[in-house]
């Protein structure tokens, strides 16, 4: 599931913007808890405050969250204080075993599964915690965090601020006009994003002689664009730039090394060197990018620590467009090579498919005695060779049909279907599959059917897909199909009472070669393509299949096809 927006930016834009405006903290912190919620799609999300025992309470929360004892001290925070306390963030996907029984009696008592903690700290000061609990156990993925930590640095210089009156000369001569504009460059400029244009900016409000935005390759930075006050300071796009190793997790910007020499860059005049450089990190927790870096070749007063805030939500916007960059290029590439894949495998299903039609026909000619008779031994190998054979045959036609689709060389044949007869057949197809399991198998029709145009092949091979991985995996029961009409959906139904699907497994049913790891599944056979390949047939004929499921008590997979048809 992506817990992310596609445009990154344009979500994070007017929560950072809201947050610096100086009135209506309260406000701006609520609206910022509620976004976060939704984008996350967590269960809780809100916002702790110390009290003067020195622990932390629920102060304020998004509209969504319900809090079971809001009143009560929230004991995750006292088991973290230490690190929290260092400004480290706190993430885990699942419960260990190994807390202690008072930690297991929170997180029982508030269903919490997947937890991630983030101090809210300005100036050296503990201004709170933001805490997001999930029901169910989940990776947070990076761009959950990054979206955490931009939201709670933000908003802890808006409680900074609504704690300090006056504000302290937060912002540096025009911040917020810089801020807004770079934010509005980044975030509404098309491809390529106009990066010369910002650093321009950057480098006229703050008056400075050069502006650097260096890019992080492997271990090593170069000079992407480069903005100069006048032409007396030699140009040095492209050059790689010599820095110390970035620190892992380090964010303040006091700490950050300076460049320390240039290679790459033809002979030119000799400059002092800069003697005021700012490194700003562009990057997460996780991950650098590069850096913003600031110079001056006169002695002038260092920037302030408002200016270098400033500057660090622009940085942080620019990670957030890199990231957004890096995950589209990285998302066509494995495209490309998904493709060229499938292209590939459908061949050599053809290749593989031929010759195994071949050895069987001439197996199950042996079997059946028309060249003579045979002994019971040559006649239990021949057996063996027929059905490891169809099976053989079954998985090339299966990876055949999947290749095909990724390929976009699959196509469908409508016509009108009987869906009465169409399930029949499904269901006889199963049937002796369900007697030798024991399996009482059941179809259900609703009596006003509509006339329907799909596939029929195709759409017998998902029901049939559907009851046979049904009965597979249901040691005694039952095994029933449901036809409804459900507006605006044709819903077929496959309910089981067999032995059930964990939540944690349910994102990866429909993923190729995947299979369940339960010591029933140990005695099945398969391959893990079935309900792949069901799913991108649903898909094709512009519908989709949904489960629901209860550890043993059984799973309901559901067909849904559009009664509106395209």
């Amino acid at each position: 599931m992506t817990h992310f927006p596609t445009d990154i930016p344009s979500f994070l834009e007017p929560i950072v913007e809201q947050l610096w405006q100086p009135k209506n903290c309260h406000t701006a912190i609520q609206q910022a808890l509620n976004r976060l919620h939704q984008v996350c799609q967590v269960q809780r999300c809100f916002l702790l405050r110390s009290h003067c025992t020195g622990e932390f309470f629920p102060v304020q929360q998004s509209e969504a969250t319900i809090l079971p004892d809001p009143h009560t001290a929230d004991p995750l925070v006292t088991y973290y204080a230490s690190a929290l306390g260092r400004g480290e963030m706190i993430c885990w996907s699942k419960p260990d075993p190994q807390w202690p029984p008072q930690i297991q009696s929170y997180l029982e008592t508030w269903t919490i599964q997947a937890a991630c903690l983030m101090p809210l700290r300005w100036r050296s000061q503990d201004l709170g915690i933001l805490s997001l609990h999930d029901d169910h156990p989940r990776p947070w993925q990076r761009d959950d965090l990054t979206t955490i930590h931009c939201i709670a640095h933000h908003g802890a210089i808006a409680l900074y601020r609504d704690t300090h009156q006056p504000p302290d000369c937060l912002y540096p001569p025009s911040p917020e006009p810089l801020l807004h504009r770079s934010l509005r460059l980044l975030c509404h400029s098309t491809p390529p994003v106009p990066f010369d244009t910002l650093i321009a900016q950057i480098g006229q409000s703050f008056n400075v002689d050069r502006v650097w935005l260096l890019i992080a390759v492997e271990d090593e930075f170069w000079v992407k664009t480069e903005w100069c006050a006048h032409g007396q300071i030699p140009k040095q796009q492209g050059a790689k730039v010599l820095q110390a190793h970035f620190p892992a997790g380090r964010l303040d910007p006091t700490h950050w090394p300076t460049v320390s020499s240039v290679q790459g860059v033809p002979p030119a005049t000799p400059i002092p060197a800069p003697t005021c450089v700012l490194n700003l990190p562009i990057g997460d927790r996780t991950q650098i990018y590069g850096s913003l870096s600031l110079h001056q070749f006169k002695p002038v007063p260092p920037l302030t620590a408002a200016a270098a805030q400033t500057l660090r939500a622009i940085s942080d916007a620019i990670a957030l467009i890199i990231l957004h960059e890096q995950t589209r290029e990285t998302s066509r590439q494995l495209s490309r090579e998904n493709h060229h894949k499938s292209e590939l495998l459908s061949l050599m299903s053809h290749e593989l498919r031929t010759p195994l039609t071949g050895i069987l026909g001439f197996a199950k000619a042996l079997l059946e005695q028309i060249y003579g008779p045979l002994n019971a031994k040559q006649h239990q190998y021949l057996t063996a060779i027929v059905e490891s054979g169809d099976y053989l045959l079954a998985l090339i036609n299966d990876l055949l049909d999947l290749s095909k689709i990724e390929a976009n060389r699959e196509e469908l044949y409508l016509e009108p279907v009987g869906i009465a007869d169409l399930c029949q057949g499904a269901i006889a197809i199963v049937q002796e599959l369900a007697r030798i399991a024991n399996l009482d198998l059941h179809l259900h029709l609703d009596p006003h059917l509509p006339p329907y145009i799909a596939d029929p092949r195709r759409l017998k091979q998902i029901l049939v897909n559907l009851l046979a991985n049904a009965i597979k995996f249901t040691p005694q029961g039952s095994v029933t199909l449901s036809v409804t009409v459900c507006p605006p959906h044709l819903c077929f139904a496959v309910r089981d009472t067999g032995i059930g699907i964990a939540a944690a497994d349910l994102d990866t049913l429909f993923q190729p070669f995947r299979q369940l790891h339960t010591p029933f599944n140990a005695t099945q056979a398969g391959t893990g393509l079935g309900l792949a390949l069901s799913q991108k047939l649903a898909h094709l004929h512009h519908g989709d299949i949904q489960v629901e499921s209860t550890p043993n008590q059984g799973s309901c997979f559901t067909l849904r096809l559009p009664l509106d048809q395209p």
